[in-house]
């Protein structure tokens, strides 16, 4: 049948075949990129934000964590204007990704990850402002430690001056051998009490500058060698003016010990919330991590649809 059709029948059949075979071709073709550009905006719209919040969430959170720690450790007040001024920054992001994942399906992940972060950047807050109050606290205490320490010094002092007057006054007097003795050796106590007394707010120094709480051990035990060789001095004193010295130095020893065990407890709490602090900013940069995973992976996949 074909053999009897003519020459421009068949080639007119020939090219509309062709142009069948085109057309065709062209509207898989067109199907095609019209995916390729539904998926590039996808990636633009949905997922590339993602990746973009969550490396500043995770940027802002590793710098509150330094500010706080900063400020923690050196009482920079600088250190918490940044880190009450990088919170603020950094849930305005996390508004922004909320915000990013309420306008598109399929962000749930983002969400969840956003939500999470915000938890624990208030808790982050909450567990600042208490650890401000322990730090108030130890200051508190180491002004007492400090105004302690000062008086019971200016009680053995003017104990050791007192005596030593005493001892140039009986010398003068010409006093015998013995009652020379017994007040030299009530001197060397009072050199013993002085020397106590500088040793317990020396270690309380060096414990604060070294963030040494053990060190509040040895401050303790000077407290008692102090409460000690008072005693010793009460066991002779006879003077009114004396005795009314050493009643002063027990009851600077009770504050010194006291402001000591208070100071210690603070130090604790501190240190607890300080580990509590580290959780919740970890908690932050865990679900920042997070939210990278997941628009990361969808990135890939549509990239591999993509290419």
């Amino acid at each position: 049948m074909l053999k009897n059709l003519k020459i421009g029948v068949k080639l007119a059949g020939g090219f509309s075949l062709l142009l069948v075979i085109f057309a065709a071709a062209g509207w898989f073709a067109w199907k095609n990129m019209n995916e390729v550009i539904a998926e590039t905006g996808t990636l633009e719209e949905r997922y590339l934000p993602g990746i973009h919040l969550s490396n500043e969430v995770e940027n802002l959170g590793q710098a509150v964590m330094l500010n706080v720690r900063t400020y923690v450790l050196g009482e920079s007040f600088a250190d918490l204007d940044a880190a009450k001024k990088n919170f603020e920054a950094l849930l305005a992001v996390l508004a922004r990704g909320k915000e990013h994942a309420s306008k598109h399906p399929g962000l749930e992940q983002l969400a969840e990850g956003m939500n999470t972060a915000e938890e624990q950047v208030t808790l982050y807050q909450q567990l600042l402002v208490e650890s401000q109050g322990h730090m108030a606290n130890i200051a508190t205490q180491r002004r007492h430690a400090a105004e302690a320490a000062a008086s019971m010094g200016a009680v053995a002092y003017d104990l050791l001056f007192d005596e030593k007057d005493e001892l140039e006054k009986e010398t003068e007097e010409g006093a015998d051998a013995d009652t020379l003795l017994d007040r030299q050796e009530s001197i060397l106590l009072l050199d013993d009490l002085v020397e106590a007394v500088h040793k317990a707010e020396s270690y309380t120094l060096r414990s604060i500058a070294e963030r040494r709480i053990e060190l509040l051990d040895r401050v303790e035990d000077e407290l008692k060698r102090v409460e000690s060789l008072l005693k010793k001095v009460q066991a002779t004193a006879v003077k009114q003016r004396q005795k009314d010295q050493l009643k002063k130095g027990f009851e600077d020893v009770e504050s010194y010990k006291g402001a000591i065990a208070s100071f210690r407890e603070a130090w604790k709490d501190l240190d607890e919330m300080g580990k509590t602090r580290t959780a919740a900013a970890e908690g932050v940069l865990a679900a920042a991590a997070k939210v990278m995973n997941f628009s990361v992976e969808r990135t890939l996949q549509i990239a591999g649809v993509v290419t």
